[in-house]
């Protein structure tokens, strides 16, 4: 059973500015001006189209404006990441307004390890049972949707890699990418539009991502196999670009 959450307020950067000091005012002082260098910051980073992921609050199915994505909602900058369990459904605490992506973060298991106990006939110790640890929140998606973001942007660099480096004559898909595509694609737009293209999105914003990752999945890993032929390698790697080649041509198309 999952634990529900309780709605809480995390200051943990702010605890080097919260010593105890005679001077309440000076200490207020010093968080507020903290904030407005965090502010001025975040508004540089929006102006400049970095990519950027928040969790949603967890609090309950409201709407309203959160920070840091609140006061730039408008301006679809902020990727606001939404949890969800494995059938797709969003987590009971997690608000669906405003969220631009729902991914796994429902009973994600975060670390696995075996119990070990003594065996009466040996001094070793023999695994007893796997225990699961696991995590719940928007929190862990978000991790999620930052880690397939830069698995995007890496599979659109490894491929304009292989176009530049492989024979011409032998590679007839040389030079479908601009130098500057992988630059490109991490902006939030154009993020959007790869995310969007790794699969069918649901109503609640979940993407089917194995829809093409399980594809190109089996491609790579028969790249991997120490016997496998120069045919069978040559076709994985193709279709490995054909699939930095999709993000690219989604990632570019304008709506």
């Amino acid at each position: 059973m999952t634990p529900i959450p309780r709605p809480r307020t995390d200051v943990s950067f702010a605890r080097p500015f919260l010593r105890p000091t005679p001077h309440p005012v000076a200490a207020t002082f010093g968080l507020l001006t903290l904030a407005h260098a965090v502010h001025q910051v975040l508004e540089q980073a929006v102006a400049d189209r970095v990519l950027m992921f928040c969790s949603a609050p967890d609090k309950g199915k409201f709407s309203g404006l959160d920070y840091p994505s609140g006061p730039w909602r408008d301006h679809g900058r902020f990727f606001r990441i939404g949890a969800a369990a494995s059938d797709g459904t969003v987590f009971g605490w997690t608000p669906e307004d405003g969220i631009t992506y729902v991914l796994p973060g429902v009973d994600v298991i975060r670390e696995q390890a075996a119990t070990r106990s003594f065996d009466a006939h040996s001094t070793q110790k023999i695994p007893n049972r796997m225990i699961e640890f696991r995590e719940t929140g928007s929190s862990v998606a978000t991790a999620l949707a930052a880690g397939l973001a830069a698995m995007i942007i890496y599979c659109v660099k490894a491929s304009i890699l292989v176009d530049k480096t492989a024979n011409e004559s032998d590679n007839p898909l040389l030079g479908r990418f601009p130098d500057n595509a992988a630059h490109e694609i991490a902006h939030p737009d154009q993020m959007r539009r790869a995310f969007s293209s790794l699969g069918d999105v649901t109503q609640n914003k979940f993407v089917q991502v194995w829809q093409q990752l399980d594809e190109v999945t089996k491609h790579l890993e028969h790249l991997q196999l120490p016997r496998s032929a120069p045919e069978t390698k040559l076709q994985a790697t193709k279709a490995f670009v054909d699939f930095g080649q999709r993000l690219w041509s989604a990632a570019k198309q304008e709506h």
